[in-house]
């Protein structure tokens, strides 16, 4: 089997692995079919020994969140990536620190 029918096979597994999806909860959602095969194409392409995609992070620029990442070639060079539910789990203040000043809440005041 080719990588490319690999690919192929894993992603049909995906999308039918997306089909009415149980949350923790026990909450059960439906995925439209574009969007079901959407999610499980880029899931073939990000995961596994067949990956072709990778995540990367994105510098924080205007009109831009905090933490975006986008999906590079494989091959792309590698950037640390503070925001990856992947590896240790980062210092709560380093996470609040790496925060740009706009988007800071800051509530002062006398509450009862």
């Amino acid at each position: 089997m080719t990588k490319q029918e690999r690919m192929a096979k894993a992603m049909r597994e995906y999308a039918d692995a997306l089909d009415c999806v149980r949350t923790p909860s026990g909450e059960l959602f439906y995925l439209d079919g574009k969007t079901r095969l959407e999610i499980a194409w880029h899931l073939a392409r990000a995961l596994g020994p067949d990956a072709v995609i990778k995540r990367r992070p994105m510098t924080p620029g205007p009109g831009q969140l905090a933490g975006m990442v986008d999906w590079v070639p494989i091959d792309t060079p590698d950037i640390p990536d503070p925001t990856s539910a992947v590896g240790e789990i980062p210092d709560p203040q380093t996470l609040v620190d790496s925060l740009p000043w706009h988007v800071r809440t800051r509530i002062e005041g006398a509450f009862t």
